[in-house]
């Protein structure tokens, strides 16, 4: 009874030593939580001219929207407002609960006092807890039962319950977020001698670590050519770094991911909370007296601090003169810079740790060896001495892969635009293909003097053992040979063409254009019919890959579905598809005349004429405005021309450009020529490296208006290109 009585004392007197921090908490709890919930009530109420009038006017509609906005914004308010007295509150109250171990005086009177010294430490820890946490739970509650107060004027009863309920989650979140940041407050204030020191040590054990795997993620990005960044792992990182984790772990709850997440969230940071608390009470009872007022006491963790940081801001300055040096001399100021920036951070932080200025070479092997780390460091990165880039398993331990080229599929409108789900859901497995790819692919990284045209593509590969790995590769068009087996495989066309039975649902949106109309509204609905035209279009692809890979013949039609589907973090997104039909589909287009959707000729469209365009020099000669829209137009020079028409000049309908030359092409019959060689052009033809360019055609309809056309290079014909030359 004597050993509570003394300790219950103790934090008394405590506690009257610590007055003007209680009544911070309770001045800064009632302020943003409770004066805040009821600036928003009388915001959200002042038009109605209160909660009488909205319930005499507002309706049954608004009424009802009125208490879901009531109780959503209690709980948001209460992560919001909460997190940051929560945040801030766990700064002060641990800088200023073990305050006296900054003073050599106040270190020996406390020591001196006939109490245990691990005893000392619970009077302080524990204070430090209830100085924030009881304001906040009173402050809480008064708010809460306002709200409550509230929703039973607008007849909003039932919601008290949910509210409830998820207030009592939030505060255990928000006590998780607390104790985080108070425990590495509180290793940061063990390990210094002063508030200075504390300071600095709280950045690096708050922001260290996901700071320095963020470096390591943008030195990937800058130097490895095939770094894929959608798997890089945040999350992990941010559980070694408490002052980020912390207010991430509100992000969570804020963003309303599924609750397994938050839950695996929680405990991951209530494990690091537990060691952070334990670490900070194995230092106080190892701190010795004589470390007040000094700088870190144990040199141990001075030194991985300097060597840590050194590291760090040595790549740093890497980086930042390599970005200011762009010529050939760039690798010798990277070098400097990287040397610089380490020397500099770990000198300051000698000095401060030291608490005296002509410690800034007190460790000159330590330094050189940090400089030395960081240099290879750096340098591993700049030859990509892991092997990154250049990664080839043997074909035997090749498992599968997956690949996505957002301009080889019809699904490039994927609301997350990475194609990294896309990845997840192919599994091709025939091992040699893959070997043969990854193979090329990996050649390509070792010349680097190529010029021509590439396309980026992601990789998965997954290896026998169950691991796997991501890449941006670069593909080139002679890489057909190897890449073919791969794309024109089922496993690939399901993954990135085929439209999925989720897609053929009955909730599926769609919209259709045809041959140059504009979209149409979204139509609605999926309709039987239209699920049997794109049945038909699966089939196709299925038996002919190469029409849709090679963009075969003209794009005649396009179908545009917009799915809403629940992915793995609880969240709602849509997927838009973008069906692509060429006129060498017959069986789609079939079956889409069938749904009522015939292809309509040019009398129906009302195409009044197309204009052909050529930007050129005007004091070019005849020959080579030939010679260039040969080029432009992909024509090849021909010996036989035989007599062609006289070029027409363009009338007027289309402002003419400064050096541009401009074929109106009027002629009927030469209108329903050029009518069955051109693509729609809503999506703008996405071009892959296998398939011909486009060139840009104007039509003009006889409504005045403008529409957009492409034309396959090499199928504009021959007496056209040969008008670009007369006058």
């Amino acid at each position: 009874m004597t050993s509570k009585h003394l300790f219950y004392k103790a934090m008394r007197e405590d506690v009257r030593h610590k007055l003007w921090m209680v009544a911070l908490s309770v001045l800064g709890s009632f302020l943003i939580l409770t004066v805040g919930w009821m600036v928003w009530r009388s915001n959200s109420l002042s038009y109605w001219g209160g909660a009488e009038g909205l319930m005499r006017q507002g309706g049954v509609k608004r009424i009802v929207e009125f208490q879901e906005e009531a109780a959503g914004f209690f709980g948001a308010y209460l992560m919001t407002g909460g997190g940051i007295i929560a945040v801030v509150g766990a700064v002060i109250t641990g800088l200023f609960s073990f305050r006296y171990l900054f003073h050599k005086n106040m270190v020996d009177t406390c020591h001196s006092l006939p109490i245990k010294k691990n005893t000392l430490y619970g009077v302080k820890y524990i204070n430090g807890i209830l100085i924030w946490l009881l304001p906040f739970l009173a402050s809480t509650l008064l708010t809460f039962f306002l709200a409550c107060s509230l929703l039973w004027q607008v007849e909003g009863g039932a919601w008290i319950r949910d509210m409830a309920a998820d207030m009592i989650f939030n505060l255990l979140i928000l006590v998780i977020a607390y104790l985080l940041v108070y425990h590495v407050v509180l290793v940061a204030v063990m390990l210094s001698g002063n508030i200075l020191n504390t300071l600095v040590s709280m950045m690096i054990l708050g922001f260290g670590v996901v700071g320095f795997y963020a470096l390591i993620v943008v030195f990937f990005d800058g130097y490895m050519g095939t770094f894929y960044a959608p798997p890089v792992d945040l999350e992990t990182a941010a559980y070694g770094s408490p002052l980020f984790s912390a207010p991430y772990l509100l992000v969570l709850r804020m963003d309303e991911v599924n609750l397994w997440e938050i839950w695996k969230a929680i405990l991951i940071n209530a494990g690091v909370m537990a060691v952070l608390g334990a670490g900070s009470w194995l230092l106080y009872r190892n701190r010795a007296s004589e470390a007040a007022e000094q700088g870190i006491w144990n040199r141990t963790t001075a030194f991985v601090f300097r060597a840590f940081l050194g590291v760090a801001a040595g790549m740093c300055g890497w980086g930042f003169f390599g970005l200011l040096v762009s010529d050939s001399r760039a690798l010798g100021w990277c070098m400097f810079g990287a040397v610089l920036v380490s020397v500099c951070a770990f000198g300051v932080l000698d000095i401060i740790f030291q608490m005296d200025f002509k410690a800034f070479f007190m460790h000159r092997i330590q330094m050189a060896g940090t400089v030395a780390a960081s240099l290879l460091l750096c340098f591993a990165f700049y030859q990509d001495w892991f092997g990154y880039d250049t990664r080839l398993p043997e074909a035997e331990e090749i498992a599968e892969l997956a690949i996505y080229d957002s301009n080889l599929a019809n699904n490039y409108y994927h609301q997350r635009g990475s194609g990294g789900d896309l990845l997840e859901s192919m599994h091709y497995q025939d091992r040699d293909a893959i070997h043969a790819f990854l193979e090329r692919m990996v050649e390509h990284e070792r010349d680097w003097g190529y010029t021509g045209e590439t396309e980026r593509v992601k990789v998965k590969v997954t290896l026998d053992s169950g691991g796997s790995y991501y890449r941006y590769y670069w593909m080139r068009e002679e890489d057909k040979e190897v890449a073919w087996p791969i794309l024109t495989s089922e496993a690939y066309l399901r993954s990135a063409y085929l439209i999925d039975s989720a897609a053929l649902g009955s909730d599926t949106d769609f919209s259709l254009c045809m041959s140059g109309e504009d979209w149409h509204e979204w139509e609605g609905k999926i309709t039987p019919e239209i699920r049997s035209a794109l049945e038909m279009y699966n089939q196709e692809i299925l038996e002919d890959p190469d029409k849709v890979l090679l963009k075969e013949g003209r794009l005649a039609a396009e179908i545009l579905l917009r799915t809403w589907h629940r992915e793995a973090d609880g969240a709602f997104r849509w997927t838009e598809t973008c069906v692509e039909i060429y006129d060498s589909m017959k069986g789609t287009l079939e079956a889409l005349g069938q749904a009522g959707y015939e292809l309509p000729d040019v009398e129906e469209l009302g195409i009044r004429s197309f204009v052909l365009n050529l930007d050129c020099d005007e004091n070019m000669t005849p020959e080579e405005r030939v010679a260039m829209a040969r080029e432009v137009y992909g024509i090849p020079a021909q010996t036989d021309t035989g007599n062609m028409p006289a070029a027409e000049t363009y009338s007027g309908d289309m402002p003419v450009t400064r050096n541009s030359l401009q074929l109106q092409i009027t002629d009927r019959a030469e209108i329903e020529e050029l009518y069955g060689l051109l693509s729609i052009g809503s999506t703008n033809n996405s071009h892959n490296i296998f398939a011909r360019n486009y060139v840009y055609v104007t039509g003009i309809m006889e409504s005045g208006s403008v529409t957009e056309w492409y034309l396959p290079k090499g199928a504009l014909p021959e007496k056209y290109i040969l008008r670009f030359g007369e006058k």
